[in-house]
């Protein structure tokens, strides 16, 4: 990968599910297990494309200000990393990098994230949620080369 920021956290979560895997855990413990990653997951995705953004603005000539003001935009504008709300941030800047994009990535990729996005909304608003461990396992396997593409997308200067 391109962004070392990026490639860490996608590390880290390899290295919990390694190390959640192999625990002898009950039922119940694995299923807040699996609910706490993906919740984990979620806001990595979105902390990671909001930085792969942000470092390639910051790559470009602009004044301090209009930096700050693009990034504070960014900030309130993008909020949970479903397919649709990453369309709508990307697009705010290049149209180019949608159709990049859309060429790279799979339906059942898109499926995955936003299966992420709505298992930790239901979470977080203590809805019915029955995610295991193995579905947010294979939604992140299935997901991840979302953000893998998306650091291949960003310029890098």
């Amino acid at each position: 990968m391109n962004n070392r920021y990026a490639e860490s956290k996608l590390e880290y979560l390899s290295l919990l599910f390694n190390y959640f895997q192999v625990l002898e855990l009950e039922d119940e413990l694995r299923s807040h297990v699996a609910k706490y990653l993906t919740v984990l997951i979620s806001g990595i995705y979105e902390d990671t494309i909001k930085n792969l953004l942000k470092e390639s603005i910051q790559r470009e000539s602009l004044t301090k200000e209009t930096r700050n003001f693009i990034f504070k935009q960014i900030d309130i504008i993008f909020r949970n990393p479903s397919h649709n709300n990453i369309n709508k941030l990307l697009s705010k800047f290049n149209k180019e990098w949608l159709i990049k994009l859309r060429e790279k990535i799979k339906e059942e990729n898109w499926e995955a994230l936003n299966s992420i996005v709505n298992n930790k909304n239901n979470i977080a608003h203590g809805d019915r949620c029955d995610i295991t461990f193995n579905d947010i396992k294979n939604y992140y396997d299935t997901s991840k080369i979302i953000i893998i593409e998306l650091d291949n997308l960003f310029p890098c200067k």
